[in-house]
């Protein structure tokens, strides 16, 4: 082998190695293409209002089966919902309590086949 093929095979190594792990992954593997952010909160009689913004920036509708807190129930949205790809949605949930909300908490989003995943809520209270 010369310094020139030594050489080659190198860079051809190192071009495989840099390149992005996404590249190389198959469709379906890929990371989650939902996006959520808290938009707004707002306290009600039965609870706190919840403004969620759902971003899908995958190519296939994204169901959000449950959305879920350990502060109490969540009401106020249709479940399962699907965020269809490329879209942006705005979905208010109620989380209802009697007690004080604290001024951090988590809701828990199951997104069925994707899995489920945490929300920090910060209540502007």
């Amino acid at each position: 082998m010369t310094l020139y093929s030594k050489l080659g095979s190198a860079l051809l190594c190192g071009a495989i190695l840099a390149a992005p792990v996404q590249s190389v992954a198959h469709d379906g593997h890929a990371a989650s293409p939902i996006a959520v952010d808290v938009v707004q909160t707002a306290v009600q009689d039965d609870g706190l209002a919840v403004t969620l913004q759902f971003f899908n920036s995958g190519h296939i509708p994204v169901e959000i089966a449950t959305i879920g807190s350990e502060l109490g129930p969540i009401s106020g949205v249709s479940l399962p919902y699907y965020v269809l790809g490329g879209d942006t949605d705005i979905l208010t949930a109620v989380l209802e309590t009697d007690d004080p909300v604290p001024g951090i908490f988590t809701l828990f989003i199951d997104f069925g086949d994707l899995g489920a995943g945490p929300v920090l809520v910060m209540p502007d209270v």
